[in-house]
């Protein structure tokens, strides 16, 4: 039998409290967003906060309900790990950039355009 099977009760212990862990640390991104805890690299880019306005045209149009699911995208903890591991998958089967600033250059080699255009 695997030493490291999930059959032993402390290894579902450990995993079941990591599960549980990534809950909580997903509302502590909402509820202290000046102290949030990322698990990964920061990701790049500017993106704009929409403001979580409750009326009944935000409702109606749907802004209401895209900015609450923006929060909570931002809020997940992994977001940045799991969004490298897409692109590096992506790359690897397909040769799919996923970023338009990047372009491959010499030997396959990712290069941003702005040191090309620099």
């Amino acid at each position: 039998m695997n030493r490291l099977a999930l059959s032993r009760p402390v290894n579902r212990l450990i995993v079941g409290a990591l599960l549980a862990l990534l809950p909580m640390l997903s509302a502590w991104n909402l509820m202290m967003p000046n102290r949030q805890v990322q698990i990964g690299p920061t990701l790049g880019g500017v993106t704009n906060e929409m403001p979580v306005n409750f009326s009944w045209s935000s409702i109606r149009d749907g802004s209401f309900q895209k900015a609450i699911a923006n929060r909570l995208t931002e809020a997940f903890a992994l977001r940045p790990i799991l969004i490298r591991i897409n692109n590096e998958i992506r790359l690897e089967l397909f040769g799919e950039l996923t970023a338009p600033h990047v372009v491959r250059g010499a030997k396959g080699q990712l290069i941003e355009r702005t040191y090309l255009d620099d």
